[in-house]
C-alpha cells in the first residue's frame, strides 16, 4: 500500500521535503499564492503542484494526468481515471488524492465574494446562480459559502 504524504510548495513553487500524512494511499497537495493573485493564477498554480507531486510521488508520466472542469461540479484531476478534488482560497490552494476511493476537500471563507455571480457560472450552474440571486445581500455570503462547499 502507498504511504500517505503532503507535500507543501510556497510562493515561489519551491517544494518543502514532503511530509509523512497518517492514511494511507491519501496524498494532501497545498501551494501559497501571492496576496491579490488572479484565481486563474491560482488555478494553474495548483494544477501545476499537483501534476509535480503526483508524477513523483506515483512515478507517473504526465500524460497520465488530466484536469477537468465544468460548471456546476468541484474541478478535478483524473489520474488514470482516479478522481481528485482541488480547492482555493485568497491565499492558499489544496488538492487531496486518495488511491483508495473519493475523497473531498474545501477551502471557504465565508465573506462577501464580489465576483459571485461569475464564480456561480463558472462553478455552480445557472440554478444555484438563480438561487444565490433571490437571497438577501446580507446572507449571500453564507449561502453562497454553503453552496460552494456542497458541490459534489
Amino acid at each position: 500500500m502507498m504511504p500517505g504524504a503532503s507535500w507543501t510548495f510556497d510562493e515561489n513553487g519551491q517544494l518543502a521535503p514532503p511530509k509523512s500524512f497518517p492514511h494511507h494511499g491519501v496524498l494532501l497537495v497545498s501551494c501559497v499564492t501571492r496576496p491579490g493573485s488572479a484565481r486563474d493564477d491560482a488555478r494553474n498554480r495548483i494544477r501545476a503542484c499537483t501534476r509535480k507531486a503526483v508524477e513523483q510521488w506515483l512515478e507517473l508520466p504526465s500524460d497520465a494526468i488530466t484536469f477537468i472542469s465544468a460548471p456546476g461540479l468541484a474541478p478535478r484531476l483524473m489520474i488514470d481515471g482516479l478522481p481528485e478534488p482541488i480547492s482555493h482560497e485568497a491565499g492558499f490552494s489544496l488538492a487531496a488524492v486518495n488511491l483508495n476511493g473519493a475523497v473531498g476537500v474545501d477551502l471557504m471563507q465565508v465573506q462577501p465574494v464580489p465576483d459571485w455571480q461569475v464564480v456561480a457560472r463558472d462553478y455552480l450552474g445557472p440554478d444555484v446562480g438563480a438561487r444565490l440571486r433571490d437571497v438577501s445581500e446580507t446572507m449571500r455570503p453564507l449561502a453562497f459559502a454553503r453552496a460552494w462547499c456542497e458541490l459534489v
